[in-house]
This record gives C-alpha cells, sequence and structure tokens, in this order.
C-alpha cells in the first residue's frame, strides 16, 4: 500500500481527511481520479493519500485513520 501525507495550503473547508483511492478506479479512470484527489487535497486543512492495493490494507486504513475523516475515490 502507498501512502503520502499531503497538507493543502489553502483555506480549510474540510478536516483533516484519509483520501482512499481505488485501484481498479486509477485503471480505469485515472484522469478523473486525479482530478478530485486534487480538488480534495486543495480544500483539506490536511489530507493523507492512501493506494491500497486489496480489501484487507483498505480495511487497515479505515482502521488506523484516527480522527481523519475517510473519502473513498472510486
Amino acid at each position: 500500500m502507498a501512502e503520502v501525507a499531503t497538507s493543502g495550503t489553502s483555506s480549510a473547508t474540510y478536516d483533516q481527511l484519509l483520501v482512499v483511492i481505488d485501484p481498479v478506479a486509477r485503471r480505469a479512470d485515472g484522469e478523473s481520479v486525479r482530478i478530485a484527489r486534487d480538488v480534495l487535497r486543495a480544500g483539506a486543512a490536511g489530507a493523507k493519500v492512501c493506494l491500497p492495493d486489496g480489501p484487507e490494507e483498505f480495511a487497515r486504513a479505515l482502521a488506523r485513520r484516527g480522527s481523519r475523516r475517510p473519502v473513498v475515490v472510486g
């Protein structure tokens, strides 16, 4: 699983986010996924992007999210 920690620099519209991106969606429509990711990162006070390889990693990322609001793309 790849995780990328990022912080938004614009005014905070959202809380801290955990953006989980479905690998099938990345392969099927990567451009739309990239746009959604960029919009979420730009509007968040801080966003952590997670690219799980399967359901187990997805569940682990959600379990470890802490106070981050989960957003699933895909």
